[in-house]
């Protein structure tokens, strides 16, 4: 069974765009591979637009090459209304959101954005 999770960047008028990853969604892997190799705004913009993800790693497209599915990515009014809904997208465990400078999480433990610090946090 894999750790879900959304990946998502907030848009210029405040909307969110996210993509489903299933696989590795907890902090020590998909937020580190997050913060470690999509800190850009275009790079956080490719992997939140790029649809369904089996599994991400450094290389963007061999991950959508190897995912499962070919969802498309899901586009939320606000980034409120991605915290509150975007759990019940495939059952997601952690959030992701480039807010255009950094990389926010919420798990399923804490719903409230937090800035990714790994050595605070327990993956």
């Amino acid at each position: 069974m894999g750790t879900s999770s959304m990946i998502a960047i907030k848009n210029e008028d405040g909307s969110v765009t996210a993509s489903y990853c299933h696989y590795d969604g907890y902090l020590a892997y998909n937020g580190m591979m997050l913060k470690e190799a999509y800190n850009t705004q275009e790079l956080a913009s490719a992997v939140a637009n790029s649809g369904y993800i089996s599994a991400l790693n450094e290389n963007l497209q061999d991950s959508i090459d190897k995912s499962a599915n070919t969802d498309t990515a899901v586009v939320y009014e606000c980034s409120d209304e991605y915290l509150l809904t975007g759990w019940e997208y495939c059952g997601a465990q952690f959030l992701y959101l480039w807010d255009g400078e950094e990389w926010l999480y919420s798990s399923l433990k804490n719903h409230g954005w937090n800035e990714y610090q790994l050595e605070l946090e327990e993956a």
